[in-house]
C-alpha cells in the first residue's frame, strides 16, 4: 500500500472488515480522551467524513455497511445528494445517489500522537 504524507493520522469509523472496524473504534476513542490522560495536545480534530456513492453498486454497499453499524456504539448516516450538499457545500451531486457520514471521523496529528502515547507509558 502506497501512502503520503496528505494520509498520516486519517482516523475513521469506517472499515468493512468488523475486526478493524473494532481496532478502528478503540483508537477513535482513545485519541479523544488522550490529551486529558497525558496533558500532552494531540491535534486530534473530528470534522467527519462523507463517502460518496454514484453507482448502485456503492449504494448498496452503503446499505451493508450500515446493518453493520451497530457492532460499535458509533453515529453512521445513510444520507440523500442533498444532505450531502448541505455538508459539504462545493461538491457537484449531478451523479451522487447517495453517501455515507460518519460524524465522528477525522484526523490527528501524528508525531504529537507518538509524543502523547510515550508521556502515557512513562
Amino acid at each position: 500500500m502506497k501512502t503520503n504524507i496528505l494520509q498520516a493520522g486519517l482516523t475513521t469509523y469506517f472499515h468493512p472488515g468488523i475486526n478493524l472496524k473494532k481496532i478502528h473504534h478503540y483508537s477513535i476513542k482513545l485519541f479523544e480522551t488522550l490529551e486529558e490522560e497525558t496533558g500532552k495536545a494531540v491535534g486530534f480534530h473530528q470534522p467527519g467524513s462523507i463517502r460518496i456513492a454514484t453507482t448502485p453498486t456503492r449504494v448498496d454497499e452503503f446499505h451493508y455497511q450500515m446493518t453493520r453499524a451497530h457492532w460499535n456504539a458509533t453515529q453512521q448516516f445513510l444520507i440523500g445528494p442533498e444532505k450531502v450538499q448541505e455538508l459539504f457545500p462545493l461538491i457537484n451531486i449531478d451523479k451522487v445517489l447517495a453517501g455515507l457520514y460518519n460524524p465522528g471521523d477525522g484526523h490527528i496529528d501524528p508525531y504529537s500522537l507518538t509524543m502523547a502515547l510515550a508521556a502515557g507509558a512513562r
